[in-house]
């Protein structure tokens, strides 16, 4: 038997949940710019209100990072997070964890790219270019965990999380941790 692509193992996981949760998910074929998915949430339609006022098609990047190493934060490169906070689309990570050989995630996470990953992440950029090095490909950073939200293992609550990402206070998702004190490094 071949060995197990847990990368794979995870993004197929992660597809099967968008539908229930009323999305619609584009693969990138080959993911050069950093994300795996373009989701589009299905159109709710209102009969009393005329439909040229109703396009509030939400759309959002996800990058699904899967590891067999329960507890232990998957890497991400340098260059696709770089990707995700240049977007103009509210992005996220999706972590899943497939510990001891599990065919399903034991645990699943999403990491929404907010205001503190973004600061992460650019000054972490301009610290490598100031040394001269311009091959973030080559770089790889933890997936910051103490940012993510918990998800039940079929997907449970993915829509609620990205809906926060537009419309609400990411402050109440991520298990009331303050981001004025959060850990600013990589």
């Amino acid at each position: 038997m071949d060995e197990r692509d847990v990368g794979t193992m995870g993004e197929n996981q992660f597809l099967s949940w968008c539908q229930p949760e009323g999305f619609r998910a584009q693969k990138s074929a080959v993911d050069r710019l950093g994300w795996d998915f373009l989701l589009e949430r299905e159109p709710v339609r209102a009969s009393d209100r005329p439909l040229d006022g109703q396009n509030d098609l939400a759309k959002f990047l996800v990058q699904v990072k899967s590891t067999d190493r329960a507890g232990e934060a998957p890497r991400i490169k340098l260059s696709a997070l770089k990707h995700l906070v240049d977007a103009d689309l509210p992005a996220a990570i999706v972590v899943l964890e497939f510990g001891g050989g599990s065919r399903l995630p034991t645990r699943s996470l999403i990491v929404p790219v907010d205001e503190v990953i973004i600061h992460r992440t650019l000054r972490r950029v301009r610290r490598e270019e100031s040394r001269g090095n311009r091959k973030l490909h080559k770089i790889t950073v933890p997936v910051p965990l103490d940012r993510a939200i918990e998800l039940g293992n079929a997907g449970e609550g993915l829509s609620d999380a990205l809906n926060v990402m537009i419309a609400g206070s990411l402050f109440d998702l991520h298990r009331n941790k303050d981001p004025r004190t959060t850990d600013l490094r990589f």
